[in-house]
């Protein structure tokens, strides 16, 4: 997968919005070992700026793309799986997905969309923002840092502040391509 140069910043600006204790993983950090033991279990938002990756013949294995190496340049499983995803127990009021994708799924009969989303829903988180197509890095950037910026300086909910966050950068990228990829899930309150 191709390096994400944005999502760095993207994490440090956000951070830097934050009047509450927060915590960026990035690099070598931001690995799956650190999701899945509960490391992330007391945070009120996390967000995700990374690759998703779409399995349409074994959608359980739908995921984000973390760290696949350890500090001293191993290989490490960093494939964040939807099936890895439901066993977690989240807190967080609100999940973002800053990646390509990741609202997206494959439809099982009897079961509904298999994806990011449901996962993280299933493991108590009640809202949920992700993508529906393909981004790009400097623009999402700017979507992020806007809607966080409403998020937690002005105390607008989640969905509003998206939607705000999109009718900005609408006014100076008007192609819907560029703005209307993120979609809000879950408890609009």
């Amino acid at each position: 997968l191709p390096r994400l140069p944005q999502t760095q910043e993207e994490a440090h600006a956000i951070d830097a919005l934050s009047s509450t204790p927060s915590r960026v993983y990035v690099g070598f950090d931001a690995t799956k070992s650190l999701v899945t033991s509960g490391g992330l279990s007391d945070f009120q938002y996390l967000h995700f700026a990374t690759h998703g990756v779409i399995d349409s013949q074994n959608p359980e294995n739908t995921g984000l793309a973390l760290s696949c190496y350890g500090p001293s340049g191993s290989l490490v499983d960093g494939h964040l799986t939807v099936s890895d995803l439901e066993r977690l127990p989240l807190q967080a009021d609100l999940v973002v997905l800053s990646a390509c994708r990741t609202a997206r799924g494959e439809l099982l009969f009897g079961e509904g969309l298999m994806g990011l989303t449901r996962g993280f829903m299933n493991a108590g988180a009640p809202r949920v923002v992700a993508s529906l197509w393909t981004v790009q890095d400097s623009v999402t950037r700017e979507l992020m840092e806007s809607f966080y910026s409403r998020l937690m300086k002005q105390g607008k909910r989640p969905a509003e502040a998206l939607r705000e966050a999109q009718l900005e950068l609408r006014e100076y990228r008007p192609e819907p391509y560029h703005w209307a990829a993120f979609v809000f899930q879950g408890e609009w309150q």
